[in-house]
């Protein structure tokens, strides 16, 4: 909702305030310096421009967002720490794995060679 007067903080109602304070300033002997019409920028306005609760509220938003990206970076490292000590387990198990299966195929081979078959022992 707009202001009857229309909204001060349009760069309309700015470059406005600025020829007249421009238009005082040369009256009065001080330089002016020069900015094409439709270039106002953030740099140019002066920070008393903005109201004071609008900075207040940027700044704890601004904190706020910050305290949530460190969070998420914190909960982010756990996350990585937590998958690589399961890929590193996960790498141990499998190689304990292997050697077993290797020991059991060598047990099963090596009974399989001393056994003799049911098939030619007498009966």
């Amino acid at each position: 909702m707009e202001p009857e007067g229309g909204n001060p903080w349009t760069s309309e109602s700015m470059l406005a305030g600025r020829k007249t304070s421009e238009s005082q300033a040369a009256s009065s002997g001080m330089p002016v310096p020069s900015v094409a019409p439709n270039t106002i920028d953030a740099a140019h306005v002066p920070r008393t421009a903005i109201p004071m609760s609008m900075d207040a509220a940027d700044d704890r938003e601004r904190s706020a967002l910050i305290s949530q990206a460190l969070d998420l970076q914190e909960a982010l490292l756990t996350a990585i720490q937590r998958v690589d000590k399961s890929r590193t387990e996960y790498n141990k198990l499998r190689g304990e794995n292997q050697m077993l299966l290797e020991y059991i195929n060598n047990l099963m081979s090596a009974t399989n060679a001393t056994t003799p078959s049911s098939a030619s022992a007498p009966k």
